[in-house]
């Protein structure tokens, strides 16, 4: 009995660890990084772009991948903003949004912003990464500019 339970464990842990190793090639074929190096933000000339940056590389520093959280909606305020929340923190995709075609919830109207109300309040599993990405930035202003930011790269509802 003993074996059996530690064989079915080290099977569902090496499911697990393939698994996590697809997804990670799957992103990185798609252009997505696991983070960005202070390296990749020196590069950058803007220097109301290099705040940013800095800020989200903070602000995202010990965020898992994936994680669960609830969809809260997406507005236009200051700047565009796609809102996740667990019981710690938000979670602001407005600069990078979703990246894979392939996943299929459309969180927002592209007409007009308006968040899909069937989707608030709904569990997600959210798997993201940095990749380039182009938004309206900074400090009050709306320039175009184009940076690696967090994006979604799949969602699951859970929920």
């Amino acid at each position: 009995m003993r074996i059996t339970l530690i064989i079915l464990l080290s099977s569902t842990i090496i499911a697990s660890c393939k698994t996590k190793i697809n997804l990670a090639k799957e992103m990185k074929d798609e252009g997505f990084e696991a983070s960005i190096e202070k390296t990749y933000i020196d590069t950058i000339q803007t220097k109301g772009v290099k705040h940013h940056l800095e800020y989200l590389q903070h602000e995202w520093a010990n965020v898992p991948n994936p994680f669960i959280a609830k969809y809260t909606g997406a507005s236009i305020g200051d700047y565009f903003h796609i809102i996740f929340e667990d019981s710690v923190k938000q979670y602001d995709f407005g600069d990078g949004y979703l990246h894979n075609k392939t996943t299929p919830y459309k969180l927002y109207s592209s007409d007009n912003h308006i968040a899909n109300k069937s989707l608030l309040n709904k569990k997600f599993n959210v798997f993201w990464g940095w990749k380039e990405s182009k938004f309206a930035c900074c400090e009050g202003e709306m320039d175009i500019v184009s940076a690696k930011v967090p994006c979604i790269y799949k969602l699951i509802l859970i929920e």
